[in-house]
């Protein structure tokens, strides 16, 4: 067994009591929420273990502009857990942006995970309420 499936296989069983988890053909579990949904991807890192990364979408379909990469790169510091993210859009000239947080998959607790998961899923919607006025774009869901 790889170590993903591992890290995966523990975390399916820490979210055990979360209705509705499902997963997708990327791999990656999906939590959904009434007002938005949580994600969590994996990674192998090699010798370095795996990471687990804790998502949230902010907006989808958001034009691509310059503000917009700057907003990302001066936030990377005002978080004290977890950063916005960018990611490809439904077209060309749109993007995704996200909340993702990042946690080490082999020492994680049930505790540390379900924390992530919150403050994941609270800092993407008040981001959300905060930058669908400037950015545009869509939130998950209305």
């Amino acid at each position: 067994m790889s170590a993903v499936h591992d890290v995966k296989s523990s975390v399916i069983r820490l979210l055990g009591s979360c209705p509705g988890v499902a997963q997708d053909e990327f791999g990656s579990l999906i939590i959904p929420f009434v007002d938005t949904m949580v994600v969590c991807r994996f990674r192998d890192l090699g010798d370095s273990g795996v990471v687990v990364t804790v998502n949230a979408p902010v907006l989808l379909e958001v034009p691509s502009r310059p503000e917009l990469y700057e907003l990302v790169a001066v936030s990377a510091v005002s978080f004290p857990y977890g950063t916005l993210s960018l990611g490809a859009g439904e077209t060309e000239s749109t993007l995704t942006l996200g909340f993702d947080a990042p946690l080490f998959g082999e020492d994680l607790t049930p505790r540390h995970l379900q924390r992530a998961i919150r403050i994941v899923h609270n800092v993407s919607l008040d981001q959300t309420r905060r930058l669908h006025p400037v950015f545009g774009g869509r939130p998950i869901f209305r």
